[in-house]
């Protein structure tokens, strides 16, 4: 029998942080929950105490690096590399919209990017208008998706109820990926254009 590697996963892409342990071997996770990015550190502690192991049992983590929010982004990404550098373990970035296809095969990966515009995979990650992505008898999940529902459904598209877990990045997912070695990536925010600040300073530089 494998023998069982516990890592951590979790992703903040979004406004909601999914978190969980999975056992790596199995790739199924022993306990996993919803938070908000804000309060992550003290939900990974919740976290280890429902799977009843403690830190140092921990063999790997694992984190989403976007597309997403920029705040949430940055705190996931440095929650994850303080949890790697105090464990001494180590660590692997995934895509959050590829761990949200591979959670509904076949499904188109929608994560809500503000400004009108989502975060979705045509090929290669990219950033567009709801009605630039091709959506006619497609399943479409994610926050992007429950955002823009009612355009994406008048164009053809399927969307499960907002409570649907496949809306949701599940923590098993990015272990998978992360596993295949092939879809890791390195633990650096995507954004796929400029932040929110960055760009007001561009616009009005005295402000």
């Amino acid at each position: 029998m494998t023998p069982a590697r516990h890592l951590l996963a979790l992703d903040t892409a979004t406004d909601i942080a999914s978190i969980g342990v999975v056992d790596a071997a199995r790739g199924e996770a022993l306990a996993e929950l919803e938070t908000s990015p804000t309060s992550l550190l003290a939900s990974i502690d919740e976290l280890l105490s429902a799977s009843k192991l403690e830190k140092d049992e921990l063999q790997g983590v694992v984190v989403g690096v976007g597309p997403g929010r920029y705040t949430s982004l940055r705190i996931g990404l440095a929650s994850a590399r303080a949890v790697a550098r105090t464990l001494e373990i180590p660590i692997a970035g995934v895509s959050t919209l590829d761990a949200l296809a591979a959670g509904s095969p076949e499904a188109v990966p929608l994560i809500d990017a503000r400004r009108g515009e989502v975060f979705t995979r045509v090929g290669e990650l990219v950033c567009a208008r709801p009605e630039q992505v091709s959506v006619e008898g497609r399943l479409c999940v994610g926050d992007g998706a429950i955002a823009y529902r009612e355009e994406l459904e008048a164009r053809g598209a399927c969307i499960p109820g907002d409570a649907d877990p496949r809306h949701r990045v599940r923590p098993a997912c990015l272990v998978v990926l992360a596993e295949s070695h092939e879809d890791s990536l390195p633990i650096e925010p995507i954004y796929l254009r400029v932040p929110d600040a960055e760009r007001t300073r561009k616009e009005f530089p005295q402000a």
